[in-house]
């Protein structure tokens, strides 16, 4: 479901501290998680090499829950009655992060989640800057790029997504996880 928010943040998302992530060999494999969503992640690890796909071409980077500055507070509110936590992505150019589903892992253990409740968890991405030319993201069979800053996109359970950036300006979301 796409929505639209009012934008009113500039860039102060650059500041943020960011860690390199792979989509592959992303799970520490001396700390794995026993729960049905780190089985989850592991079986789609696994689903992307038997596609052959390269752990290099998926770099993108993560900010896990930095504090937020004023202008991005209004985000959050719609969600303050409910389960959730937020982190923020980041694609450079010329890297892809490929059709996956989320396991929702993360949140799963923070909010002991079940495995029967987790098909109701929510996923909610805000654009955090205007489209630039090289961005698509799809989402089930719906392909979409020419998004401004504030636009928002909402699946439930494990909607297949992806997203690439074979342009030139960073991709940039905040992804919030609510149940």
């Amino acid at each position: 479901m796409k929505n639209q928010i009012e934008c009113t943040w500039t860039d102060e998302y650059k500041s943020f501290t960011w860690e390199e992530k792979f989509v592959i060999d992303e799970l520490p494999m001396n700390d794995l998680w026993d729960n049905f969503a780190t089985r989850d992640r592991l079986a789609l690890e696994k689903f992307h090499r038997e596609k052959n796909v390269v752990k290099e071409c998926t770099r993108h980077f993560m900010s896990f829950s930095p504090a937020l500055p004023n202008t991005m507070q209004t985000i959050l509110e719609p969600f303050k009655d409910k389960k959730f936590s937020y982190n923020f992505l980041k694609i450079t150019g010329s890297y892809c992060i490929p059709m996956h589903y989320d396991s929702y892992g993360t949140f799963v253990k923070w909010h002991n989640i079940s495995e029967e409740a987790a098909s109701d968890i929510k996923r909610t991405i805000v654009m955090m800057a205007p489209w630039s030319s090289g961005q698509v993201m799809q989402f089930a069979d719906s392909i979409v790029s020419h998004w401004d800053a504030g636009t928002t996109y909402t699946w439930a359970g494990k909607e297949w997504h992806g997203a690439t950036n074979f342009g030139f300006e960073d991709l940039v979301v905040m992804q919030i996880t609510w149940l």
